[in-house]
């Protein structure tokens, strides 16, 4: 079963049909709406936790909304008319990851997943719906059962039957696009030969490095040979490094990814693109050169999800200020990262790319995030740093005051250029005032200093910097994430990827980086 968050102020209007708690009696199946007080008791004796105290809702509305339940917060579940025993035990699982989770002695079993919604510093990290599903297995099989996940509230389960009922055909067009995509991802027998030939340089690579090392540890004057190394070493990296030699190492580890994460083939996976995937009524482009546009439907579930609660609020695409939406791309390493970019398996969207840069700041990109520090310091009188996170930061619920943090740091900037402009005169003159070290003549050239470091950088090909550096909105933001159980880029632990938002919680799960 897939769950979609949602979040509390939004999604579906469930309200109390039959409300007994778990120690009450009745049937999952059976009269009167009454749930099996017995599941709840196995869920106790299966973790450790007791959820005896939890309110079990019967709710025919989550039917006819293609929900088949849902765990409202940590005291109250609800469940469509003649629900499973597996759905109220999947339920009952979230109520024990909203309670934190347990430890229970005995063989237990839980999924080995890397990704999750689940706090950082908690150890491995859970996926908390791979979880539910092998927690109900396990609960109605009478194993013990440890729960390591945390989620809050609501979490909504979709009604498999429904969405299988649901699944519109695919055009001709669409077949086409998707057979595209499948053959600008696919290895061919020429590629496969030169990727063998680029395994057997990367090794030869790690060995001259590993001799280096040897050398340097080791007695004796082996400059030469060290010299020797690092040539062979700066030769490898030229063959390494052109577009062609990352396209079919890119192409490899998307195979790999596939293969032993999604457990299928390259083709089937692409099959499950959408090119005439939407969001907020916006077509989801092609991304660098992608033979189509489009989404994998793993994430096109979330996206719409999404789309239906912010447009439940009263919300477009115009309010929204959403210009432009990117999704699937060629095989390629990601920004700053080694592996091929989620995007490469239709796993995530960008939004209004040219408002919203990738700030980042290691190697050549270091000036321009002291540059950004200085400005925004200058003119917001606080501390902005690209790496900030709020001090009790969690994922996902306090996705909001990263964007407070972020948004702030964003006007700065635009408050900070705008001091070269004549109507911003008295602006600059009491920024003066407050530091008397600074002269007129010194703030103009360090703007226009900065302007040039930032042009140089990640604003390259992007929007003047004086319209500062983000342009999402904060419900926008806050209901892919919330809602949607997205990653934002703004929550990378290093930099800051303000347009992308991707489904690392899905069949090609990534940590976060």
């Amino acid at each position: 079963m897939g769950a979609i968050r949602m979040a509390q102020s939004g999604g579906v209007d469930v309200t109390k049909h039959v409300g007994k708690s778990a120690k009450g009696g009745g049937g999952a199946s059976g009269a009167s709406g009454e749930v099996n007080s017995d599941i709840a008791g196995k869920v106790t004796a299966s973790t450790g936790v007791d959820v005896g105290d939890v309110v079990i809702e019967e709710d025919p509305r989550l039917e006819e909304a293609g929900k088949s339940g849902v765990a409202k917060d940590a005291k109250t579940v609800a469940v469509k008319p003649d629900a499973s025993d597996s759905t109220v035990a999947h339920e009952l699982v979230h109520v024990v990851q909203m309670r934190g989770g347990s430890r229970v002695s005995g063989e237990g079993k839980t999924p080995d997943t890397e990704v999750s919604q689940a706090p950082e510093g908690n150890g491995k990290a859970v996926d908390v719906e791979a979880e539910a599903n092998e927690g109900a297995k396990a609960i109605l099989s009478g194993q013990k059962f440890e729960v390591h996940g945390k989620a809050s509230g609501p979490l909504y389960e979709e009604d498999e039957e429904e969405a299988v009922a649901t699944t519109p055909e695919v055009s001709a067009s669409d077949r086409r696009k998707i057979q595209k995509a499948i053959d600008q991802a696919k290895m061919t027998e020429e590629d496969e030969e030169e990727f063998q030939r680029l395994k057997s340089l990367s090794e030869e690579k790690k060995e001259a490095l590993k001799a280096i090392e040897t050398s340097r540890s080791g007695p004796g004057d082996a400059e030469e040979e060290i010299a020797r190394l690092d040539e062979r070493i700066a030769e490898i990296d030229v063959v390494l490094e052109t577009e062609a030699s990352k396209k079919i190492l890119s192409k490899a580890q998307m195979r790999t990814d596939i293969e032993e994460k999604a457990e299928t083939s390259v083709e089937e996976w692409f099959k499950g693109i959408v090119p005439s995937a939407t969001f907020m009524g916006k077509p989801i482009l092609p991304s660098k050169k992608s033979a189509t546009g489009g989404v994998h439907a793993e994430l096109y579930e979330r996206l719409q999800a999404v789309e239906a609660y912010l447009v439940g609020q009263g919300k477009t695409a115009d309010t929204l200020g959403i210009e432009e939406v990117k999704g699937l791309r060629p095989p390629i390493k990601a920004a700053g990262g080694e592996k091929p970019s989620l995007h490469c398996y239709g796993m995530a969207i960008d939004i209004n790319v040219c408002a919203n840069p990738f700030l980042q700041g290691g190697g050549n990109k270091k000036d321009q995030i002291e540059a950004i520090e200085r400005a925004t310091k200058l003119v917001g009188d606080f501390e902005f740093t690209y790496t900030f996170r709020p001090a009790d930061y969690e994922l996902p619920e306090n996705v909001g005051a990263l964007w407070d943090r972020l948004h702030e740091g964003s006007d700065a900037l635009k408050k900070y250029f705008a001091l070269s402009k004549r109507e911003h005169e008295k602006d600059l003159d009491d920024l003066l005032k407050r530091h008397p070290e600074l002269t007129k003549e010194e703030v103009l050239v360090d703007i226009e200093k900065t302007r040039k470091i930032l042009n140089k950088a990640d604003f390259k090909g992007q929007d003047d910097p004086e319209n500062g550096f983000m342009d999402l909105k904060k419900v926008l933001v806050e209901a892919l994430v919330q809602v949607g159980g997205l990653t934002w880029g703004g929550q990378y632990k290093t930099g800051r990827d303000l347009m992308h938002f991707d489904l690392r919680t899905g069949s090609i799960p990534r940590s976060l980086p």
